[in-house]
Protein backbone atom coordinates (compact mmCIF):
# COMPACT_ATOMS: atom_id res chain seq x y z
CA UNK A 1 0.00 0.00 0.00
CA UNK A 2 1.56 3.77 -1.05
CA UNK A 3 2.58 5.44 1.67
CA UNK A 4 0.09 8.57 1.04
CA UNK A 5 -2.35 5.78 1.62
CA UNK A 6 -1.64 4.63 5.10
CA UNK A 7 -1.07 7.96 6.21
CA UNK A 8 -4.45 9.25 4.98
CA UNK A 9 -6.19 6.03 7.02
CA UNK A 10 -3.79 6.77 9.99
CA UNK A 11 -5.65 10.01 10.22
CA UNK A 12 -9.00 8.70 9.83
CA UNK A 13 -8.43 6.17 12.08
CA UNK A 14 -6.94 8.84 14.57
CA UNK A 15 -9.79 11.62 14.20
CA UNK A 16 -11.92 9.13 14.49
CA UNK A 17 -10.92 7.69 17.69
CA UNK A 18 -10.19 10.48 19.57
CA UNK A 19 -14.08 12.05 18.03
CA UNK A 20 -12.76 15.01 16.60
CA UNK A 21 -13.65 16.04 12.60
CA UNK A 22 -11.03 14.61 10.14
CA UNK A 23 -10.79 18.36 8.43
CA UNK A 24 -9.50 19.70 11.82
CA UNK A 25 -6.19 18.27 10.91
CA UNK A 26 -6.02 20.92 8.51
CA UNK A 27 -5.49 23.43 11.16
CA UNK A 28 -1.78 23.57 10.76
CA UNK A 29 0.71 24.89 13.90
CA UNK A 30 3.35 25.93 11.64
CA UNK A 31 4.20 26.71 7.38
CA UNK A 32 6.51 23.36 7.46
CA UNK A 33 3.36 21.62 5.73
CA UNK A 34 1.54 24.62 3.98
CA UNK A 35 1.24 23.91 -0.23
CA UNK A 36 4.62 25.42 -0.98
CA UNK A 37 2.66 26.86 -4.38
CA UNK A 38 -1.05 27.94 -5.62
CA UNK A 39 -2.85 30.92 -4.54
CA UNK A 40 -3.63 31.21 -0.59
CA UNK A 41 -6.10 33.51 0.84
CA UNK A 42 -5.82 35.74 3.85
CA UNK A 43 -8.52 36.68 6.81
CA UNK A 44 -8.46 39.43 9.01
CA UNK A 45 -11.59 38.55 11.31
CA UNK A 46 -13.83 40.75 13.03
CA UNK A 47 -17.15 40.53 14.93
CA UNK A 48 -18.96 42.43 12.79
CA UNK A 49 -16.69 42.86 9.39
CA UNK A 50 -14.13 40.58 7.86
CA UNK A 51 -11.32 41.50 5.31
CA UNK A 52 -10.29 39.07 2.96
CA UNK A 53 -7.27 39.05 0.78
CA UNK A 54 -5.64 36.77 -1.99
CA UNK A 55 -2.39 36.08 -3.61
CA UNK A 56 -1.51 35.36 -7.17
CA UNK A 57 -0.64 31.92 -7.83
CA UNK A 58 3.24 32.18 -7.71
CA UNK A 59 2.54 34.70 -4.54
CA UNK A 60 4.48 37.68 -5.62
CA UNK A 61 1.50 39.98 -5.07
CA UNK A 62 -1.23 39.90 -2.33
CA UNK A 63 -4.84 41.85 -3.17
CA UNK A 64 -7.23 42.74 -0.88
CA UNK A 65 -10.04 40.94 -1.98
CA UNK A 66 -13.45 41.65 -0.44
CA UNK A 67 -15.01 43.07 2.97
CA UNK A 68 -17.39 40.67 4.34
CA UNK A 69 -20.15 42.58 6.11
CA UNK A 70 -21.14 39.89 9.20
CA UNK A 71 -24.72 38.75 9.69
CA UNK A 72 -24.45 35.24 9.79
CA UNK A 73 -21.28 32.85 10.52
CA UNK A 74 -22.69 30.22 8.77
CA UNK A 75 -23.76 32.41 5.67
CA UNK A 76 -20.11 33.87 5.74
CA UNK A 77 -18.59 30.28 5.77
CA UNK A 78 -20.20 29.34 3.00
CA UNK A 79 -19.49 32.46 1.08
CA UNK A 80 -15.49 32.07 2.03
CA UNK A 81 -15.86 28.63 0.89
CA UNK A 82 -17.16 29.79 -2.54
CA UNK A 83 -14.64 32.14 -2.91
CA UNK A 84 -11.76 28.88 -1.94
CA UNK A 85 -13.04 27.03 -4.48
CA UNK A 86 -13.81 29.78 -7.44
CA UNK A 87 -10.37 31.47 -6.95
CA UNK A 88 -8.81 27.61 -6.71
CA UNK A 89 -6.80 28.52 -3.20
CA UNK A 90 -4.51 25.72 -1.70
CA UNK A 91 -4.44 27.41 1.76
CA UNK A 92 -5.76 29.98 4.27
CA UNK A 93 -3.87 32.46 6.50
CA UNK A 94 -5.88 33.80 9.15
CA UNK A 95 -5.12 36.45 11.78
CA UNK A 96 -4.87 35.74 15.19
CA UNK A 97 -5.09 38.63 17.46
CA UNK A 98 -2.77 37.73 20.64
CA UNK A 99 -1.90 39.88 23.22
CA UNK A 100 1.54 41.19 23.07
CA UNK A 101 3.10 38.28 25.63
CA UNK A 102 1.30 35.54 23.42
CA UNK A 103 -1.61 35.02 25.22
CA UNK A 104 -5.03 34.09 23.98
CA UNK A 105 -8.05 36.79 24.44
CA UNK A 106 -11.73 36.37 23.77
CA UNK A 107 -11.49 37.25 20.46
CA UNK A 108 -8.70 34.86 20.09
CA UNK A 109 -11.13 31.93 21.08
CA UNK A 110 -13.98 33.40 18.93
CA UNK A 111 -11.29 33.45 15.44
CA UNK A 112 -9.85 29.84 16.59
CA UNK A 113 -13.68 29.31 16.84
CA UNK A 114 -14.25 30.71 13.43
CA UNK A 115 -11.15 28.40 11.96
CA UNK A 116 -12.60 25.72 13.29
CA UNK A 117 -16.03 25.89 11.60
CA UNK A 118 -14.56 27.17 8.00
CA UNK A 119 -11.73 23.25 8.47
CA UNK A 120 -15.16 21.66 8.41
CA UNK A 121 -16.34 23.31 5.35
CA UNK A 122 -13.30 23.13 3.45
CA UNK A 123 -10.37 21.02 2.98
CA UNK A 124 -7.61 23.96 2.28
CA UNK A 125 -4.91 23.61 5.13
CA UNK A 126 -5.53 26.75 7.52
CA UNK A 127 -2.53 28.35 9.63
CA UNK A 128 -3.00 30.96 12.11
CA UNK A 129 -0.32 34.00 11.61
CA UNK A 130 -0.59 36.73 14.79
CA UNK A 131 -1.82 40.00 13.37
CA UNK A 132 -0.34 42.45 15.83
CA UNK A 133 -0.37 46.02 14.57
CA UNK A 134 -2.29 45.05 10.81
CA UNK A 135 -4.87 47.02 11.50
CA UNK A 136 -2.30 50.51 12.05
CA UNK A 137 -0.28 49.14 8.82
CA UNK A 138 -3.48 48.76 6.49
CA UNK A 139 -4.66 51.91 8.03
CA UNK A 140 -1.15 53.65 7.02
CA UNK A 141 -1.47 52.02 3.32
CA UNK A 142 -4.98 53.46 2.64
CA UNK A 143 -4.34 56.55 3.77
CA UNK A 144 -1.03 56.57 1.87
CA UNK A 145 -2.16 59.41 -0.12
CA UNK A 146 -3.58 61.24 2.76
CA UNK A 147 -6.50 63.77 1.46
CA UNK A 148 -4.75 63.95 -2.60
CA UNK A 149 -6.94 62.51 -4.81
CA UNK A 150 -5.55 59.59 -6.52
CA UNK A 151 -5.10 55.83 -5.73
CA UNK A 152 -2.75 54.61 -2.54
CA UNK A 153 -1.30 51.70 -2.03
CA UNK A 154 -2.30 48.30 -3.15
CA UNK A 155 -4.97 50.36 -5.59
CA UNK A 156 -7.11 51.83 -2.75
CA UNK A 157 -8.24 54.85 -2.52
CA UNK A 158 -7.32 56.87 0.10
CA UNK A 159 -11.48 58.07 1.76
CA UNK A 160 -12.72 54.52 1.23
CA UNK A 161 -11.87 53.49 5.24
CA UNK A 162 -14.01 50.65 4.42
CA UNK A 163 -11.14 48.71 2.61
CA UNK A 164 -9.40 48.84 5.89
CA UNK A 165 -10.26 44.84 7.23
CA UNK A 166 -9.53 43.55 3.27
CA UNK A 167 -6.10 45.48 3.52
CA UNK A 168 -5.26 44.36 7.08
CA UNK A 169 -5.77 40.77 5.18
CA UNK A 170 -3.34 41.59 2.78
CA UNK A 171 -1.12 42.64 4.92
CA UNK A 172 -1.48 39.32 7.53
CA UNK A 173 -0.96 37.70 3.90
CA UNK A 174 2.23 39.45 2.85
CA UNK A 175 4.05 38.62 6.73
CA UNK A 176 2.87 35.10 6.24
CA UNK A 177 4.55 35.03 2.43
CA UNK A 178 7.35 36.28 3.33
CA UNK A 179 7.80 34.25 6.72
CA UNK A 180 7.62 31.20 4.20
CA UNK A 181 10.23 32.86 1.73
CA UNK A 182 12.42 33.26 4.82
CA UNK A 183 11.76 29.76 5.77
CA UNK A 184 10.40 30.47 9.04
CA UNK A 185 8.54 27.37 9.17
CA UNK A 186 8.21 27.00 12.62
CA UNK A 187 6.41 30.47 12.97
CA UNK A 188 4.46 29.73 16.24
CA UNK A 189 1.00 32.30 16.45
CA UNK A 190 -1.40 29.24 17.51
Amino acid sequence: MPQSITCHLFLVTYCYLLKIPYNRIMILNDFKDFPKTGRILGIDWGARRMGIAISTPDRSFVFPYLQLQIRNQKSEIKNIVEIIESEKIVGIVVGLPLYADGTDSDTTRMVRAFADQLAAATDAPIVFMDESLTSVAAEEIVGAHGNTPGVGAYGIRPKKCKEIDSTAAAVILENAIAMMRRGDIKQKAG
